[in-house]
């Protein structure tokens, strides 16, 4: 009986270390995955703040340009 008592428990401890390894893993490749889509959206925030799109009012009618003087009327 003490024989049989060990080999279960070989056995559950493992069952046990595997589900924990396994359960590790999942969990730093979802923190991995997180950690990659905050990165890429910081980067594309970054790049849109540093050059805003053009829109197409400000490209029909040349934009503002404050290098000239005011028109005076």
């Amino acid at each position: 009986m003490p024989e049989q008592h060990k080999a279960v428990r070989a056995l559950g401890m493992a069952i046990w270390a595997d589900k924990k390894r396994l359960f590790s893993q999942t969990w730093v490749e979802f923190a991995v995955a997180w950690v990659r889509l905050f990165l890429i959206s910081a980067y594309l925030f970054a790049s849109a703040w540093r050059h805003p799109p053009v829109t197409a009012k400000m490209q029909k009618s040349g934009g503002s340009d404050f290098s000239k003087p005011p028109l005076r009327a």
